[in-house]
């Protein structure tokens, strides 16, 4: 009897339209997968900018929270990691850093420290946690021509010199 039901159950949802999730995969952004099509304003004003227009060089960006500990030491440490990689190879085009801020964005004077390259945008709306579904905080992702080619999650010691060693591939490309 109960297998009937279940079966039942299951011919009414696919003759009635409802679409299931692919099999296997998980919801969010992945390695090889377009970036998310969104617009997103800045945090100090601004018009929205649309996250696929934003060069055709490397592209990191990085999941903020105030409130993570993690996200503001990770901060400093992948400005580092790009400017070094942008001193030493000096990519035809610079590698830019977005950060996506969750919450309530840094004071004026941090966001300065951290250099005229990083960008910040507003996503206490949630669409880039809704496109992306970063599992960890915090969470990096970085695209080379409008793809995704590495997800980095978390921060720990060996945080720099990974992302240092992708954004050296990605500019080789």
């Amino acid at each position: 009897m109960r297998r009937t039901s279940w079966l039942a159950s299951l011919v009414i949802l696919l003759v009635s339209g409802v679409s299931l999730p692919a099999a296997g995969r998980p919801p969010g952004a992945l390695i090889g997968d377009p970036l998310p099509k969104l617009r997103l304003a800045p945090v100090d004003s601004g018009k929205p900018i649309d996250l696929r227009q934003l060069g055709p060089g490397v592209v990191v960006f990085s999941f903020y929270s105030k409130y993570c500990r993690p996200c503001r030491r990770e901060l400093p440490a992948l400005h580092r990691a790009v400017t070094r990689v942008n001193a030493s190879m000096r990519p035809k085009h610079p590698i830019r850093t977005v950060v996506l801020v969750r919450d309530l964005a840094p004071s004026r004077a941090a966001r300065r420290r951290l250099g005229k390259t990083t960008l910040w945008l507003d996503d206490r709306a949630g669409m880039a946690r809704r496109a992306f579904v970063p599992r960890r905080y915090p969470c990096t992702y970085l695209s080379a021509k409008g793809v995704i080619r590495k997800i980095n999650r978390g921060f720990g010691q060996a945080y720099v010199g990974r992302v240092e060693g992708w954004l050296r591939q990605l500019v080789r490309r």
